[in-house]
């Protein structure tokens, strides 16, 4: 694959052409229907996380706000082996291959699992899934979702309507296990 490096971004590089994408993830708003995408394409050192769109929420991972009008190299995942991306509205969460989940983006309602508000602008390991091999993440467009090897499932983010599934409508900014799926 070619790859340019922008020279305004340090660190940061922009796909000009080549390689296929293995999988790609796209969120969603009530207020429109294009927002920011991320892409996950064959790369050299396996699965790399390519991200475009609009940046307004740090969704795309590159450190700032700033829109990006074609693929980006999200240099903070270089190193690691990414299985899945999943796009909220305004946040973005990947799967590792060992396991380990990465969220980043707007962190209203808890919904990047680091145990408070904060927004995250480049992707940051969610700790309280420490031990835990998770197997499938997903997302709302105000709440997050992970599916461990052994097949329990945790939710966490904004509870409207009850959709973490604990029997109210309580948010949790760290993840908490669904119980009562066995």
């Amino acid at each position: 694959m070619n790859e340019t490096v922008d020279s305004e971004m340090s660190g940061q590089r922009t796909a000009s052409t080549g390689g296929a994408a293995a999988s790609v993830a796209a969120g969603c708003s009530l207020r429109e229907t294009t927002r920011p995408k991320a892409s996950l394409r064959l790369h050299d050192e396996g699965l790399a996380v390519f991200s475009w769109g609009r940046g307004e929420d740090g969704q795309l991972g590159l450190g700032d706000t700033s829109d990006q009008d074609e693929p980006t190299y999200v240099d903070a995942l270089r190193g690691v082996g990414v299985r899945q991306i999943a796009c909220g509205s305004g946040h973005t969460v990947v799967l590792t291959v060992d396991g380990e989940v990465y969220t980043w983006g707007r962190g209203d309602d808890g919904r990047l699992g680091h145990g408070d508000n904060g927004w995250k602008y480049v992707p940051r390991i969610t700790q309280s899934l420490a031990g835990q091999v998770v197997v499938q993440v997903t997302c709302g467009s105000y709440h997050t979702a992970a599916v461990t090897g052994n097949g329990d499932l945790y939710t966490w983010g904004g509870g409207m309507y009850g959709k973490l599934g604990h029997g109210n409508e309580s948010g949790h900014s760290t993840p908490k296990r669904v119980e009562g799926l066995a």
